[in-house]
């Protein structure tokens, strides 16, 4: 069947009949039995996980600490009310945390157990459809808790879309290598993580201050000196708006007339 071609037969042999399932890097070994040497396994499920410094936009957060029995039962009436054969795709992949594993029942079962103990482990697999539910009610993204299977607890932001997160790497580049100004790169419209509409960030700062301001205590000493510090800034929100604004229009044309005399190439430091 495989005459003279010994690398087909043991591919029958060794990978088609399943011999080596879960175990497909232990083929280079048999590999090198014949002499074939500098074989690179490319595992399909390898990740490459890294951390990146981002700015992202969620307006309007769905908390999971907000979960109760309405919501269950809202959810589940959005789910009766839907067809949910479009959720359904094919997948060999058997991981828990793969959440095309996650049918409606499954996971509204698993809501039901988070709601009766006070904890949102469901939370860690989101399905689309919940997803969509949420959109459906004006939500941009999830406000959830990590280190529930242990470690330091820490804030989880899960954003709906890619276009609301963006480098925040002081300097990104296009794919033929070329510095993207600041007037481009910040495109809302464009779900690369190079690119966002640029805002202005005094509401933001406004949203803060208020947020800051509530959680003072004024019958104290400190509390007053921490309130006259917190006036103080709030009184200069908008003047630093303007400041960086205009930091940003310089850059761009900096960036603009050393594209134009050609002098401004990528570097790695």
């Amino acid at each position: 069947m495989h005459k003279g071609n010994a690398l087909e037969a043991l591919v029958d042999t060794w990978l088609e009949t399943g011999d080596l399932f879960n175990r497909e890097a232990d083929f280079i070994q048999v590999l090198e039995l014949i002499g074939i040497k500098d074989v690179e396994y490319r595992n399909p499920d390898a990740r490459y996980e890294k951390t990146y410094d981002t700015w992202l936009k969620i307006q309007k957060p769905f908390d999971t600490d907000n979960v109760n029995q309405s919501f269950y039962d809202s959810l589940s009436e959005w789910i009766d009310n839907h067809d949910m054969s479009v959720y359904e795709k094919e997948t060999s992949n058997a991981d828990f945390w793969d959440k095309n594993n996650q049918t409606p029942e499954s996971w509204l079962e698993k809501l039901s157990d988070d709601i009766e103990n006070n904890v949102t482990h469901a939370w860690t697999v989101i399905p689309d459809f919940v997803t969509d539910y949420l959109k459906e009610q004006g939500y941009d993204g999830i406000k959830d808790k990590g280190g529930k299977g242990g470690g330091a607890g820490h804030t989880v932001w899960i954003p709906f879309s890619s276009e609301q997160v963006k480098s925040a790497d002081p300097v990104t580049y296009d794919d033929n290598g070329n510095v993207i100004p600041l007037s481009e790169r910040f495109n809302e419209d464009n779900e690369d993580i190079r690119y966002q509409k640029r805002t202005d960030n005094s509401a933001n700062r406004e949203i803060l201050a208020s947020a800051l301001e509530s959680t003072i205590d004024t019958s104290t000493e400190e509390g007053q000196e921490q309130m006259k510090r917190l006036k103080e800034y709030k009184s200069s929100i908008k003047r630093i708006a303007t400041l960086e604004k205009q930091r940003a229009d310089l850059v761009d044309k900096g960036m603009e007339l050393m594209r134009k005399k050609g002098n401004f190439k990528r570097c790695r430091l």
